[in-house]
């Protein structure tokens, strides 16, 4: 699998072609079209760390934590992205533009193959941050 075809698929964004499994703290989502590609979690031992920003703190539970999620193809770090869990760990936000409230769309895509509790929307819209337009070519 080459580099771009990797990107095509994180762009696409589509939750029902990986699947989710959790394997001693660490949350691991596989491609079902090629197990080798995947991304993972490491369950809570990375995301103590407080995260402070308004739309991240907004909620009925104040309590934001960062997250690396990493991309894997077979062996190979392929990328990572850092998600924010917010209010109790009930949603996972990808991070706004620096300075804006505004969502890269690829970070988006990408927050919606990992949204195990579909809360996603729901909470970027609680938070007041919004996507931006589509311009990604697949």
């Amino acid at each position: 699998m080459t580099f771009n075809e990797i990107t095509s698929i994180l762009l696409g964004g589509d939750k029902s072609q990986w699947t989710a499994i959790e394997d001693r703290g660490t949350e691991v989502f596989a491609y079902k079209g090629d197990p080798l590609l995947r991304i993972e979690y490491q369950g809570h031992e990375e995301t103590e760390t407080r995260f402070e920003e308004e739309w991240a703190n907004r909620h009925p539970n104040p309590a934001a934590y960062r997250a690396w999620f990493r991309v894997y193809y077979g062996p190979s770090l392929i990328d990572k992205k850092l998600l924010v869990f917010v209010d109790g760990y009930r949603a996972v936000l990808p991070m706004p533009k620096a300075g804006t409230t505004v969502v890269p769309q690829a970070d988006y895509r990408f927050a919606q193959i990992v949204d195990t509790l579909d809360t996603l929307d729901e909470y970027l819209q609680r938070s007041r941050l919004t996507v931006e337009a589509d311009s990604l070519v697949l």
